[in-house]
């Protein structure tokens, strides 16, 4: 049987909109865990275009808890069974291989598919090793044997996007899930908190561990998961393992909630609305934008 692919949008039904609240009604609404199963999940992939049929999803973990006792209740933690096509790319001279060497760019990091899983640590045995599509039915079934479960992850639209798409190719269909990114929350929240306070002591090294500055001195302030581990002095030893960074997850997003909840009467509207304003230009750009032939 075939299934309609879902658009993008169809994957981010389910995400929590994070626009236009202050700290205190974030925290008495989209941070309210009561009642809630919260599956804190991460995935880690060959690479960002799941079409492609050797891009597969290479290790899968989450941990589920109870978001009235903030309990654990139950975790899965897969990697992923290379394919044939997948080995191929691993392979000098074989077509997949070309394709992907045809997709490097110079300013790659990541320029061969040995480099990926290195990065991802993939050949350490940490975890039993199953067939791409028994790890996605797994982790379905893992999510919906909990009641009102809210799906968490860093980048959620990415892996929640994945996921569906490499569902689909099993003939699996994912359902709509709650979900919260905490990739959005620290941009659209934390960071303007952050600079919101400056001169608190805690927040002003957590601030200037995560900035950078351009030649002309402009500040940028990084939101990835390891740089937000080493700010808040979470352990990041394993990042990019996908237990290890579910383990980040939880310790950045309990340090947000935590500091939103000391802070709540902060006002951050403004530097909340100038991200809420560069997120739109951003997606309105990319909407717009006419896209390249594919070679």
């Amino acid at each position: 049987m075939v299934h309609k692919m879902k658009t993008f949008k169809q994957f981010c039904e389910g995400k929590t909109q994070l626009y236009g609240l202050s700290i205190k009604k974030l925290l008495d609404t989209v941070l309210d865990f009561n009642g809630k199963t919260l599956i804190y999940f991460d995935t880690e992939t060959m690479g960002l275009a799941p079409k492609k049929d050797y891009l597969q999803l290479t290790e899968i973990a989450a941990i589920a808890y109870d978001g009235s006792t903030f309990k654990q209740v139950d975790k899965i933690d897969y990697k992923v069974t290379l394919s044939q096509v997948t080995k191929n790319v691993l392979k000098a001279g074989t077509p997949e291989r070309e394709n992907w060497d045809s997709h490097v760019k110079p300013n790659d990091k990541l320029k061969t598919p040995q480099e990926v899983l290195r990065m991802t640590r993939y050949g350490e045995k940490t975890a039993r090793f199953i067939k791409e599509v028994h790890a996605i039915n797994v982790f379905f079934k893992f999510i919906n044997k909990f009641p009102n479960p809210v799906l968490i992850a860093h980048n959620a639209p990415f892996d929640l996007k994945y996921l569906g798409i490499r569902a689909n190719m099993y003939g699996i269909k994912m359902k709509t899930y709650k979900s919260l990114d905490t990739l959005e929350l620290n941009k659209m929240y934390f960071i303007p908190l952050l600079k919101s306070v400056e001169g608190s002591g805690e927040l002003d090294l957590i601030l200037k561990s995560l900035s950078t500055y351009t030649t002309t001195g402009k500040r940028k302030v990084s939101s990835t998961l390891g740089n937000l581990s080493t700010a808040m002095k979470i352990d990041v030893k394993g990042w990019h393992n996908a237990l290890a960074d579910v383990e980040m997850l939880m310790g950045v997003l309990a340090k947000m909630v935590k500091t939103f909840k000391k802070y709540q009467d902060v006002d951050i509207s403004d530097l909340h609305r100038k991200e809420v304003l560069r997120v739109a230009k951003s997606q309105h750009k990319r909407k717009h934008t006419p896209k390249k032939k594919k070679k």
